[in-house]
Parts: C-alpha cells; structure tokens; sequence
C-alpha cells in the first residue's frame, strides 16, 4: 500500500512540474489567438501611455500624419492651465530668433486647448465618451501618446496650430497660416520665405529647445527641408519642414 501511495504522489509531483512548465505557454498562446484581429480597451483616466517617453519616437510619431481622437477625460500630466504655459513660453523660445518675432505670445490668443490620443496612422482607435475609455489595435504596440492641440490666431487673421506632448512638456509640431490680410505686413513675410537661413534658425531652434547634440537643415526637392537632429546618444531623425505657395509654415506637420 505504501509503494502504490509512493508511487501516485510521484506522478501526481511530475505531473505538476510539467503543468508549471507547459501552462504559461499555453496561456500565451491563448492571448495571442484572442489579440488577433481585435481591440484592446483602456480606460482614459487611468491612460499613462509612455512614462519614459522618447523625445525622438514622439516627433516621429507626430510627423507621421497620426490619428487624433479628442478626449473628454484623461488623466494628464500637465493641467490645462500648466499646458498653456507650455505654449506661451514656447512661443516666446520661438520668438526669441531673429526674424521669428511673428511666434511672440504677445500676437496671439488662444482659441482652443484640448487633450488628444494619438496613435499612428493605422492603427484602429475609438474613444467612448460614455464608458470614457479608448481602443486601440491590438498591435500598436505603445505608439500612442497624450498631446495637447493649441489652436491659436491674431487680430492679422494669422492662424497657428501647435501640439506639445503631455509627458514630456515640449513642442512637437507647429502649422503656420499665412492669411492674405497679413500679407501686407513685411515683418511677416520672412517666416514663409523658407530660405536657408531660416531653416538654420529653425535647426538652432531643436538644437536649444529640445537640448540635442547637433541639428542641421538639409535641403530636399521642392524647395523643402529635413532638419537632422542628433541626442546625446548619437541617435539620428529627420523631421520635415516645408511651407506652401499659400504662405504657411509646417515643422514635423503634414500639409492636408
């Protein structure tokens, strides 16, 4: 009796120990067949997308003509107040340029302030105002992050669109309107002449402002530019920035 007891606890011991190794990969696989194809849900105000956000993965991120789902509820870094600050003191840094006087907060009022998810392009997302939570594919794999839009004008009929990311506090993208009423103003003019020079200043402009190695502007077709930014760590991206027969300036934005 005592061998046939024997005997049982040690099956039933290897039959644990072989369980322990063989159900987390079943569990995984599980997951895997169920991620497929469908949607993972968060709930907004608890959302805390990136909390060692990447200055680089953020620009390239904005640059990639993103999806933007506006949220009526999220848990954000910076209050709406403190996300305004934000943009007049990166108006002021702009405007500190020569001949880039035009950004000075002083010109401008703003219109709107709005949190916003963004995701890139492709991936699926939906927000529900009502259970406040968003989706996103199941393969977006963390691109996604919390940004502010600022919506702002000036008495000229100017227009200027920024977007400042919530975690790091910092500008990621800026579309200039150059109204026909403004035109007249020559002080105006030079921000939409986009020359060398002032793809230099602009470069100066992400070298101080996002504190990086190095920033060059590098001329492309079409009288656009790259501005090559290089971190501390030697990493390497180019953003776009390009103006329209129109008279607009974009910087990391897409021209739609």
């Amino acid at each position: 009796m005592k061998r046939l007891l024997t005997l049982l606890l040690t099956l039933a011991a290897g039959a644990a120990i072989l369980l322990g190794f063989t159900l987390p990969w079943l569990v995984t696989g599980w997951q895997d067949r169920q991620n497929q194809g469908e949607l993972l849900r968060y709930e907004a105000p608890q959302v805390r997308l990136d909390a060692e956000a990447d200055l680089f993965q953020r620009l390239a991120l904005v640059s990639g003509d993103p999806s933007m789902v506006a949220l009526t509820t999220a848990t954000t870094r910076h209050s709406q107040e403190e996300a305004a600050a934000l943009v007049t003191d990166t108006l002021n840094t702009l405007a500190s340029y020569k001949n880039l006087t035009i950004f000075a907060s002083d010109r401008w009022f703003l219109q709107n302030l709005h949190p916003f998810l963004v995701t890139a392009r492709y991936d699926t997302v939906q927000y529900d105002s009502d259970s406040n939570s968003w989706t996103a594919s199941a393969t977006s794999q963390g691109r996604a992050a919390l940004i502010w839009k600022a919506v702002l004008a000036t008495t000229e009929g100017e227009r200027l669109t920024l977007l400042v990311d919530d975690d790091l506090g910092l500008m990621l993208s800026f579309t200039y309107t150059y109204s026909d009423s403004a035109s007249a103003r020559k002080d105006n003019y030079v921000v939409v002449d986009l020359s060398q020079g002032l793809a230099d200043l602009l470069a100066g402009f992400c070298r101080d402002y996002y504190q990086l190695s190095s920033a060059q502007a590098l001329a492309v077709s079409n009288g656009s530019w790259q501005l090559l930014l290089v971190n501390a760590a030697s990493e390497k991206l180019t953003v776009p920035l390009s103006a329209t027969a129109a008279g607009d300036l974009l910087f990391n934005a897409q021209d739609n």
